[in-house]
């Protein structure tokens, strides 16, 4: 078969017409003849074709090449049934939202993604502001370990809890006994001071602060000024206490009631 490929395009001003452009395109007929590769098939997603083996073969484009088709899929098997082409379109998965929560204070917090699929990784940045640093990251109120967290399946709000850096209680002297249980306590998220300088290690404990230490312990998150109704809540939906009397100050038979029921 005779086929011919163009070598050169020039161009130039017609000087009769001054709008007119004068394009010569240089045509070298050619004697190539066509070695199509009949026993295979090459294929993009909607046609396939036999290549020419020829490596001088003037053929660019698959339009031209031998038996150009779209693809029969007749059984809807998602192969076509002439060269078996894999015509399955796996579904794309469904994505959900990464809401920042914005009532982070002390710092910013920036997810990988915006949205992502069941099972994606997300890491996050964590940027303190100055003189603060990240206590601890949480997932729809619940405590997360690190800063890199594995999606659900439903959309999620991203919060976090930066603490002030350095030990802000003025009460707890550094040669004190129970120095190092405080910085504990506090450093983990456990227990808050009475005000943001005082600890009053000194002071009683009661129901509703026992109930959030334990809670915190679990993974929840219990901050704010609504932080007794939040503990009371999870204390009676775990049933470690019935929540009464909150304000109470703790006895050592309900404390070691409320353990109890805690270690389940």
């Amino acid at each position: 078969m005779q086929e011919s490929a163009y070598s050169n395009i020039t161009s130039e001003k017609d000087t009769q017409y001054d709008n007119n452009l004068i394009i010569t395109v240089t045509f070298n007929p050619t004697s190539h003849i066509h070695n199509w590769d009949t026993a295979n098939w090459d294929s993009n997603s909607t046609h396939h074709w036999h290549n020419c083996l020829g490596a001088d073969c003037p053929l660019k484009n698959p339009e031209g090449m031998n038996g150009y088709a779209e693809h029969v899929d007749a059984n809807h098997a998602y192969l076509c049934d002439v060269c078996g082409y894999d015509m399955f379109v796996p579904a794309v998965p469904e994505t959900y939202d990464i809401i920042v929560d914005d009532a982070i204070a002390g710092g910013s917090v920036k997810p990988s993604l915006s949205n992502a699929s069941a099972g994606t990784v997300i890491t996050v940045t964590v940027t303190p502001d100055e003189g603060f640093e990240l206590a601890y990251l949480t997932l729809d109120g619940e405590r997360v370990e690190g800063t890199s967290f594995t999606m659900p399946g439903r959309d999620v709000v991203l919060g976090a809890h930066f603490a002030p850096i350095g030990f802000p209680f003025a009460d707890v002297p550094a040669g004190a006994w129970y120095r190092e249980a405080v910085e504990y306590v506090y450093n983990h998220g456990l227990m808050e001071g009475t005000s943001a300088a005082a600890f009053e290690p000194e002071a009683n404990m009661t129901r509703a602060m026992v109930w959030a230490v334990l809670a915190r312990i679990d993974g929840e998150t219990v901050s704010g000024p609504t932080w007794q109704q939040t503990a009371r809540a999870w204390a009676m939906r775990e049933g470690v206490s019935d929540g009464s009397d909150p304000n109470g100050l703790v006895t050592r038979e309900q404390l070691v009631t409320m353990l109890h029921r805690f270690a389940g």
